[in-house]
């Protein structure tokens, strides 16, 4: 259970944002650790190459680790190609749109290996046996015939009827991100329940069990939005703003999404590869969040939270100056204080 927000800013900037809760035990327990989204490029090829993706995963721990593994690895042996001239230097080292198609491989290998596991597990046959129509066991051929197996086999390669045995395999999407090294931002949809990868036809995308009300946060705003705002792009700090409070939505209403958040903030325009992708998950996610929140609840209005939003997170101000300013910009800020800490408005 998660969310996983993506909004564009404009054609060279944008922003992901997750919560960080998860659950262990048999889904009995919820701990407030998991690390949604990663980059799957290493760092010195990100800043040499000057392209940058990262991954949020929604689903099965298992397979998302497994997931940017193979994309990570795929990325560095493709790397190695390129540094020993296999690759023609002309031309970039990989786009945006090869890392997304090197994910939607990786997907149906993993998929396709999980299922083979467990119908060989059961059956003592494989995927390809089952096609063919007939297995081989030491010395003797059997063929396979029996209605309830085949039906069995087609239910977990489909998934028709969301069979218990294959559910951790099917209930997974990512959200991909990133910058191409011509700087330009773009939103992929990865998904195992269909087996399809798409490109955003919005400026905002959702996964996880907090999209549903995530989507209601984004549509109200977007529609707000002009058609030359949606294509040409606004100010960073009212995507943020958007983003935030979508996130803060699906955390309030949503029982499996929870924690602080992870903000991924991607510019294509800035000049320092180091800085063109900024991670921020400390203590700065948690203000964020209160300033939206704050201004949900009447205590900011939306000019300040925006002012404050990009102080903290796009201009990267001290800490201790925004949450200060926070509290002097607050009509009541004995009341917000008491909000933040938890108690109900009266």
């Amino acid at each position: 259970m998660t969310v996983i927000n993506a909004l564009r800013f404009d054609k060279y900037s944008g922003v992901m944002v997750c919560d960080e809760q998860t659950t262990y035990g048999n889904f009995e327990r919820k701990i407030d650790s998991a690390d949604k989204i990663q980059t799957i490029i290493d760092n010195d090829i990100e800043i040499q190459q000057k392209i940058s993706a990262c991954l949020g995963c929604s689903g099965t721990v298992l397979i998302a680790a497994e997931l940017r593994s193979r994309i990570r690895n795929m990325i560095r042996d493709r790397y190695r190609e390129f540094k020993t001239n296999i690759i023609n230097k002309e031309d970039a080292f990989i786009r945006l749109e090869d890392v997304a198609k090197m994910a939607f491989e990786s997907a149906k290998e993993i998929k396709m290996r999980h299922i083979d596991s467990i119908i060989s597990a059961k059956y003592n046959f494989n995927i390809r046996d089952f096609i063919s129509g007939s297995y081989a066991n030491e010395s003797s051929s059997y063929s396979i015939e029996h209605r309830e197996i085949i039906d069995h086999v087609l239910s977990l390669l489909s998934w028709k009827g969301m069979i218990e045995d294959v559910r951790y395999v099917f209930l997974n999407r990512s959200i991909l991100a990133g910058l191409d090294p011509s700087g330009e931002f773009d939103i992929y949809v990865l998904s195992m329940i269909d087996g399809s990868l798409s490109k955003a036809q919005s400026i905002f995308q959702s996964v996880g069990s907090g999209q549903d009300i995530s989507d209601l946060v984004f549509i109200r705003w977007s529609m707000n939005k002009t058609l030359e705002e949606r294509l040409n792009g606004f100010a960073p700090e009212d995507g943020l703003l958007a983003i935030i409070n979508a996130t803060n939505a699906a955390s309030t209403n949503n029982i499996g999404v929870g924690g602080y958040f992870n903000i991924v903030l991607f510019n294509g325009k800035e000049t320092n590869p180091e800085k063109r992708r900024v991670e921020i998950s400390d203590h700065r996610a948690k203000l964020s969040c209160e300033i939206a929140s704050a201004y949900q609840f009447d205590f900011i209005s939306r000019d300040n939270a925006c002012g404050l939003l990009k102080d903290l997170i796009i201009d990267q101000k001290p800490f201790d100056d925004v949450n200060e300013s926070l509290f002097s910009m607050a009509g009541n800020p004995a009341g917000m204080r008491r909000f933040l800490r938890g108690y109900k408005r009266g």
